[in-house]
C-alpha cells in the first residue's frame, strides 16, 4: 500500500524506541543498529497494533492512521495515510509517552468494568476446549467458588453455539441456557460469550446474509471463503450495513434474552482480509480490524485479541495464545515484553492470556482437562489426569508472573491437580487482591491520562541502564517485579534503581537503591520489591 505522508528521523546514539506492535515485545527496543519493518496492512501477528513509537530520549512519532515503519541505516521512517506527528518531551521515555497522549489516546474509558482487573477472570477454553456443556460449565463455576478465589467474569468460549455464525445456544450441550446464566449470576459471576466474525455455509442465516451482501467477496464476486484455525468460512464485511445490523442485532438479542454481560471478540485479524477483497465500501484489512473493535466497544464487557488504534478504549486487550513452554518465543518468556508493549501502545487494560498457557495444542486431545469428565459432564474423580504433573514448576511461575499484572485470567484448573498447586495459586490470587486498592488508582489514572498500568523499568527509572530490560516490570510506580521465567531458578540477582529504598516483599528486608542484591526465588516465591521513597 502506498502511504501519502511520512517522517524520517535519525536515531541518536544510545537512543531506544519501543511501540507499534504488541506481539513484537521480544524484538524491542529498537536502536540505530536495528533493522525492522512492519506494515499494519500486512500484519501477521495475532495482537493489537498502534502507530505510536516512543524513545528513551524523550522523542515520539505517531501515525494516527494506517502505517508502515522501517528502521534501517540508523533511521526510523514512519509512513501513513495521515500526517505523521513528531515531537520531543523531557528527555525520558515516560515524558515522550505522556506527551504523545494528546494524539494517541483516542478513547476515554470512564465506564471501564474495574472488576475485570481487580478479580480473576475464568475462561472455559483450555479447561474444556469446544466440548462445553451446561453441566461442565456449572461444575467449573462451583469449583471456582469452592477454591475460595475472588472472581468476576466467566467466559464461555468456543463450543456453546449451534454453528459458527449461528449464535444460538446449542441445546444438546446447553439445554437450559437462561437457567444456566441465572445460576451463574446468582453465584456472583458476570458472563461473556465467545464469538468470531465467521459464518459457516451450514449456518441458518448464511443464504440470507449472502443475498444481503454481508460477506467479503473475491474479485470475481463470489463469497470469499477464508481459512482460519477452526475451518473455512465466509467472513463478515463490516462495511456492509447488513453485516453490521446482523452482528449487532444478534449480540443485542443475547444480552436481552439471556442477560449476557458481554462478549469475547476473537479473530478480526488483518490477516483474514486482503486488498483483493470486494466490499460494500472501500476498506483495507486494517480498516476491517478496526471496525470489529468498534462493534466490541458497544458492550460494557468486551475482550479483543486483535485491534488497530482505539488507544485507551475500555476493552480488555488480551495477548495472543501463549504456549505452555519455557523456551518458545511465544511462551512464558514473551509475557513481560509483550505486556510492556501493550502499555506503550496505549492499551493499558491488558491481559497476558490464560495462566499456564492458552494454546490448546499444548494440552491433551480432549481439550486439556485438568480433570476428566464423563459423557454427562460429571467429574471422573478416580481418573484424574496426571499429564500436567511434570509441569508444576511452569504452572506456578506462569501464575506468579501474572499476579502483579493488570489482569489474571485462568482456564485450566491447575489448582485441582495437587495441594501444592492449590496453595501456590491461592497465594498468587491473594497477592493480586492485596493490591486491589492501588490497582483501582492505576485504572483511574489510565482512564484519565492513558498511562500504562504495567510499565517497563526504564519508564520509571530513566537513564540508569535499564533501556533494554525486558524481563522485569513495574506495577504502576510502586512495585518492582522480577518474575522467574527460567526453569530451576531458586535465586535471582537484581539491580535496584537509584533514587529509592526498596523492601523485598517476600521477607521484608529493606535495601538501598543503586545496589545489586541476590534474593530468594524458590518455587513458592515471586521476587518483587516495594518502592519506599
Amino acid at each position: 500500500m502506498l502511504y501519502k505522508f511520512q517522517k524520517t528521523i535519525e536515531i541518536r546514539e544510545g537512543e531506544y524506541f519501543r511501540g507499534g506492535v504488541v506481539a513484537h515485545g521480544l524484538r524491542m527496543p529498537i536502536d540505530r543498529y536495528s533493522e525492522y519493518f512492519f506494515d499494519v496492512n500486512e500484519n501477521k501477528t495475532d495482537n493489537q497494533v498502534n502507530g505510536l513509537f516512543v524513545s528513551t530520549q524523550g522523542r515520539y512519532i505517531y501515525a494516527g492512521g494506517e502505517y508502515s515503519v522501517t528502521v534501517k541505516d540508523g533511521r526510523i521512517t514512519v509512513a501513513s495515510t495521515v500526517p505523521v506527528i513528531e515531537g520531543e518531551a523531557d528527555g525520558t521515555l515516560k515524558g515522550a509517552y505522556l506527551a504523545a497522549m494528546k494524539y494517541a489516546k483516542t478513547e476515554t474509558s470512564h465506564n471501564f468494568p474495574r472488576g475485570l482487573l481487580k478479580s480473576p477472570q475464568f475462561c472455559t477454553w483450555v479447561e474444556m476446549g469446544v466440548n462445553v456443556s451446561q453441566k461442565k460449565i456449572l461444575s467449573y463455576a462451583d469449583r471456582i467458588v469452592d477454591i475460595g478465589f475472588s472472581y468476576d467474569l466467566l467466559i464461555i468460549d468456543d463450543g456453546w453455539s449451534v454453528d459458527y455464525g449461528d449464535w444460538r445456544f446449542n441445546k444438546e450441550k446447553i439445554p437450559e441456557a437462561k437457567k444456566m446464566l441465572d445460576e451463574l449470576h446468582k453465584k456472583g459471576f458476570r458472563v461473556s460469550l465467545w464469538i468470531v466474525p465467521f459464518v459457516n455455509k451450514s449456518a441458518k442465516d448464511y443464504e440470507t446474509l449472502m443475498k444481503a451482501g454481508a460477506f467479503v467477496r473475491t474479485s470475481d464476486g463470489e463469497v470469499a471463503m477464508k481459512k482460519w484455525w477452526n475451518g473455512t468460512s465466509a467472513v463478515l464485511d463490516l462495511t456492509s450495513p447488513a453485516a453490521k445490523e446482523y452482528l449487532i442485532g444478534t449480540l443485542d438479542g443475547l444480552v436481552k434474552e439471556y442477560n449476557v454481560d458481554g462478549f469475547k471478540f476473537d479473530a478480526g485479524d488483518e490477516s483474514f482480509y486482503s486488498f483483493d477483497d470486494l466490499t460494500y465500501a472501500p476498506v483495507t484489512p486494517a480498516g476491517q480490524c478496526s471496525l470489529y473493535s468498534e462493534i466490541a466497544k458497544r458492550y460494557e464487557i468486551a475482550e479483543v485479541r486483535s485491534g488497530f488504534l482505539n488507544g485507551g478504549a475500555h476493552m480488555i486487550t488480551r495477548l495472543g495464545d501463549k504456549r505452555r513452554s519455557w523456551d518458545e518465543d511465544n511462551g512464558i518468556r514473551a509475557l513481560v515484553p509483550n505486556m510492556i508493549q501493550a502499555g506503550l501502545c496505549c492499551y493499558p487494560f491488558s491481559c497476558a492470556d490464560m495462566i499456564g498457557g492458552g494454546n490448546i495444542v499444548d494440552f491433551d486431545a480432549e481439550g486439556l482437562n485438568a480433570l476428566s469428565y464423563d459423557e454427562n459432564g460429571d467429574i471422573i474423580t478416580e481418573k484424574r489426569k496426571d499429564t500436567l504433573d511434570n509441569e508444576t514448576e511452569l504452572a506456578v511461575r506462569f501464575c506468579q508472573c501474572n499476579a502483579l499484572m493488570p489482569a489474571m485470567q485462568f482456564s485450566c484448573s491447575y489448582w485441582d491437580k495437587s495441594d501444592a498447586l492449590s496453595q501456590a495459586y491461592k497465594k498468587c490470587v491473594a497477592l493480586h487482591e492485596s493490591v486491589g486498592e492501588y490497582l483501582d488508582e492505576l485504572i483511574t489514572n489510565a482512564i484519565e491520562t492513558g498511562e500504562p498500568i504495567l510499565r517497563c523499568v526504564e519508564y520509571e527509572f530513566p537513564h540508569q541502564g535499564f533501556e533494554k530490560e525486558n524481563d522485569a516490570f513495574f506495577l504502576g510506580e510502586k512495585y518492582y517485579v522480577i518474575p522467574v521465567i527460567k526453569r530451576s531458578v531458586t535465586q535471582v540477582r537484581v539491580r535496584l534503581p537509584e533514587g529509592a529504598a526498596w523492601k523485598y516483599c517476600p521477607d521484608g528486608v529493606v535495601f538501598r537503591g543503586g545496589t545489586t542484591v541476590t534474593v530468594d526465588a524458590g518455587i513458592n516465591v515471586l521476587p518483587y520489591f516495594e518502592r519506599l521513597t
